[in-house]
């Protein structure tokens, strides 16, 4: 779920059928080869503190999920998409 990043080797169902001149659309089923290292540097989003915004911008925003019992001391984030 969400998780092939740019350059990324995935697998594509096409949704439609292809036609001469027109944009053919179609949703990732999975990633074959992950290319991409998974390490990114970020930044906080200046409006919404819980949002990492990358710095390089083929990267998708991160949300920081943050448990309240462990008072900010653990962080776990998930892609936006």
């Amino acid at each position: 779920m969400n998780r092939a990043f740019h350059c990324d080797v995935v697998a594509v169902k096409l949704l439609g059928t292809p036609h001469k001149d027109s944009v053919v659309k179609g949703k990732v089923v999975s990633v074959i080869t992950e290319v991409h290292h998974r390490e990114v540097v970020c930044r906080a989003d200046l409006v919404d503190k819980n949002i990492m915004v990358p710095i390089n911008k083929t990267n998708p925003r991160f949300v920081v999920l943050q448990n309240k019992d462990n008072e900010g001391k653990h962080f776990i984030s998930k892609r936006l998409t």
